[in-house]
């Protein structure tokens, strides 16, 4: 496969060039900063685009830059540092530097696609992650604001095939900034991840369910009414616990305009008997169903994906 396109916005200066490895080292190759995952539909609209950069100015917000790896919560940024993501910090400006970025990086990949041996691929569709960190220049020693994206073919997955999931991992510390750090303070659950599941679930030690490594998580539920009815709603985790995937808000408008009752409610591992259908949701992906949730080595619970009530409907 061909070289990611990558188009960087390093000291005010845009840059093209072509990136061997793959999405995750281009992150790790940087100092720990905010990203977002976006992809394509119909080749060059970006799916929700307004709402990326919304959450990529409220990551940086969150974060502190320039400072070293064993700096204590307590510690402030400097005041240069902080002058120099101030930008990155505003919607409104953040959006003024990224969109230009955005734009020659598909028009960089869509022209890449153009060789015959693209061509024989038939990928249709870009995903790209946005970087936004300070790095250090090697010559002057000065630090400098990095925007950074990576672009290559999305890779249709397989949503029709259910995943398996399993109970496994703390909740993220700092959920409501989407961090380079999570990369690695995840590590110990993708190594402990059994190999016939495709995502791990995220638990507090009272059972509360929160979201996956990777993914958003969601149950659809049957509620029994006061009348003796029965009916079903779509429950994910708060988003003051989790981070705010963009995939939930199509979700919830999905839920909306079926008139399945959405709400934003701790899953437990207590309460199973309840759940009819379960679904993981990310950018690439959407929303695909899940066949089955390993509690524990010795519970494992079987979920329906029935297209009538799984993410097919939705």
């Amino acid at each position: 496969m061909a070289a990611a396109v990558l188009v960087t916005l390093r000291d005010g200066t845009t840059s093209v060039s072509q990136y061997g490895l793959g999405m995750r080292q281009f992150l790790l190759d940087h100092p720990p900063g905010a990203y977002t995952l976006l992809r394509t539909c119909g080749r060059s609209k970006i799916v929700q685009l307004s709402g990326h950069i919304r959450r990529l100015a409220r990551s940086a917000q969150r974060l502190k830059f320039g400072l070293p790896a064993d700096a204590s919560p307590s510690d402030q940024e400097p005041a240069n540092v902080a002058s120099l993501v101030a930008p990155a910090r505003n919607e409104s400006s953040l959006r003024s530097k990224l969109v230009p970025l955005l734009r020659r990086a598909l028009d960089a990949f869509h022209e890449q696609q153009q060789t015959p041996q693209a061509q024989q691929q038939d990928f249709q569709e870009a995903k790209m992650v946005v970087l936004v960190t300070v790095c250090v220049d090697e010559q002057s020693g000065l630090p400098h604001l990095f925007i950074g994206v990576h672009c290559d073919p999305l890779a249709k997955p397989d949503t029709a095939r259910p995943a398996s999931v399993v109970v496994y991992g703390r909740p993220r510390i700092n959920p409501a900034a989407k961090s380079t750090a999570w990369i690695s303070d995840r590590k110990y659950i993708e190594q402990a991840r059994p190999s016939d599941c495709q995502e791990s679930i995220l638990a507090d030690d009272q059972g509360r369910l929160y979201e996956g490594t990777v993914t958003n998580f969601a149950v659809l539920v049957v509620e029994q009414g006061d009348d003796g009815s029965q009916g079903v709603a779509i429950i994910t985790a708060p988003v003051d616990g989790v981070l705010e995937g963009m995939s939930l808000l199509i979700l919830q408008e999905a839920c909306r305009r079926l008139g399945i009752p959405f709400r934003w409610e701790h899953l437990s591992i207590h309460t199973t008997d309840t759940w009819q259908s379960a679904f993981i949701l990310n950018v690439p992906r959407i929303i695909s169903p899940v066949a089955s949730v390993r509690i524990d080595e010795s519970q494992t619970i079987t979920l329906s994906t029935d297209s009538k009530t799984t993410a097919e409907d939705i």
